[in-house]
This record gives C-alpha cells, structure tokens and sequence, in this order.
C-alpha cells in the first residue's frame, strides 16, 4: 500500500501537479492525525476499562473484608452480652457471702476477660498505600468507607484502654495469698500437703475486707466496661451493615466491555 502511494506521489510531482500534491499531501497528514486520535482513544477506552475492572476488584476485596468484620462482631457481641450476665451474677453471689470461695473465683475470669476485635483492613490499606484510592470513583460510598476505617482506628483504641483497664486490676491484688487465689485456680499444683500449710483465707464472708471491696469494684467495672464495648462493636456493626449494600451492588458491575 505504501509502495502505491510513494508512487503516485511521485507522479504528481513529475507532472508537476503541485496543487495536487499538495492536496495529497494534507490528506495525508489528516490521515495519520485521525490515526493518531483513533489509537489514542483506544488506549484511553482500554485504561478506562482496566480501572474500572480495578475499581469493581477492590471493591469486592473491602466487601470481603467488612463480611468478616461482621461475623466477629457477632461473636463478640455475644460474648460481650455472656460475659455481662455472668458478671451481675458474680455480683449477687458476693453479696450472698458464700463460705466456699470457688462459688465467686470459677466464674471470676469469665466476667474479666474479653474477646479482642482484629478488623480486617487489608484491602484498605493496599488502596490507599498504593495510592490507587482514586479509583473509588463513587464519592458517597467511598466516604462512609474511609469514615468506617477512620472510625474503627479511634474505637479500637478505646476498646484496648479499656480493656487493658480490667486486665491490669487482675494484678492489683496486695497478696495473692490473702486474695485466695491458691484455693482456687492453684490447688491441684500446689497439692493437699502445701494447702495445708497455706493460709485459709475467706474474705468473701466479710464485706468490710479490703479483697472483698476491691473484687466487688472489679466486677462492676467490668460490667460497665462490658456496656461500653457493646455500644462501640454495636456502632461499627451498624455502619457495615449501612456499607455492604452498596458494596454489593457496585461489586456486581461488570466491568466496560
């Protein structure tokens, strides 16, 4: 084709057709601009179809992670409300003065201890380390999300202090001997020979005792702390729950053909 046309331009110059030529001549410039355009446009479509496959990918990936957020919030909303029961029972039978220690100490851990929420976030963060958080081009669903993970960092904060708060006063007791904790969570390693030399300690009758007073405090802290974890997992289970429909539908876009 290029043989043909060098020829015929050729002529026109031998003939000395300028005018011809000259016209020949534009078009062809106007030729390999249209061509130019034409691959420009192809190469615009085919960036904007890779973006948008890009777009409907994390999506997908930030779906996937709140889904798993959700299901531990679950979890841990039903142990929060477990461990909120158990700890107002705790509190009843304190105030019964058992003479048996264990009634209280078996359940004591239960009522302290709590479940630590691990968001997943690694979808996010791919996003927004790479740089790639413009892709999100739905601006009223990318802020809910970005508002989700900003708030989720200053409630698990929150969660840790508070937490850390009731795992600290675990080891507030003076004495570990006068708290009683070898008649109940040591005995069996401590064995009938070494009980029978350690103290027989029986705080729970007396509710003038400084152990008595501070295991009550404890509890009830724990209880209130409980109230408070539920409110913060409450909230972020709400907002996933706000997300994941239109997560839903923007990750069932298909990408532009």
């Amino acid at each position: 084709m290029l043989k043909y046309l060098r020829q015929f331009r050729q002529r026109l110059l031998a003939n000395n057709q300028t005018a011809k030529y000259l016209l020949y001549a534009g078009g062809e410039i106007i030729l390999v601009v249209i061509g130019i355009l034409i691959a420009l446009q192809i190469n615009n479509w085919n960036e904007e179809r890779l973006a948008r496959e890009q777009e409907s990918i994390y999506y997908c990936k930030i779906k996937e992670d709140l889904e798993l957020d959700r299901n531990s919030l679950v979890g841990i909303l039903e142990d929060n409300h477990k461990r909120t029961e158990i700890g107002k029972k705790l509190l009843l039978k304190l105030h019964q003065t058992p003479k048996d220690k264990s009634v209280i100490m078996d359940d004591y851990l239960s009522a302290v201890r709590s479940n630590v929420f691990y968001p997943n976030n690694s979808a996010i963060t791919d996003i927004t380390s790479s740089g790639k958080l413009w892709l999100l081009q739905d601006g009223k669903l990318k802020e809910q999300i970005l508002r989700y993970y900003t708030d989720m960092d200053n409630f698990l904060r929150i969660l840790h202090h508070n937490q850390s708060e009731i795992t600290d006063r675990i080891f507030q007791y003076d004495n570990s001997l006068e708290f009683g904790a070898h008649q109940t969570f040591y005995r069996e390693e401590f064995g009938e020979e070494l009980m029978a030399l350690l103290p027989d300690v029986n705080w729970q009758r007396d509710k003038e005792s400084p152990y008595f007073k501070k295991f009550e405090e404890h509890i009830a802290i724990a209880v209130i702390i409980a109230a408070r974890e539920k409110q913060v997992l409450s909230t972020l289970q709400a907002r996933i729950e706000q997300i994941l429909p239109s997560l839903d539908q923007v990750c069932k876009v298909r990408p532009i053909e």
